[in-house]
């Protein structure tokens, strides 16, 4: 799939690749406790893992979207 994206055969709001969008927001929201939100906002390289006295730990970041609400 993502040959035929790189290809221009298969753009990027086709149904298949809509699925996989969806897919992979579903998976990051149920594995991670994210809110919809935080999931929505995690860009490409937001990924890290890092070692902690002999246990790894995975992180991820997200960009912050702020509704105008006032605190």
């Amino acid at each position: 799939m993502f040959n035929q994206r790189d290809a221009g055969t298969l753009g990027p709001s086709t149904e298949p690749m809509r699925d996989l969008r969806d897919a992979c927001l579903y998976l990051l929201s149920i594995t991670s406790g994210m809110r919809n939100d935080e999931v929505i906002g995690i860009e490409v390289g937001a990924g890290r893992r890092e070692q902690r006295d002999g246990v790894e730990y995975c992180w991820v970041t997200s960009v912050e979207h702020k509704a105008g609400k006032a605190c």
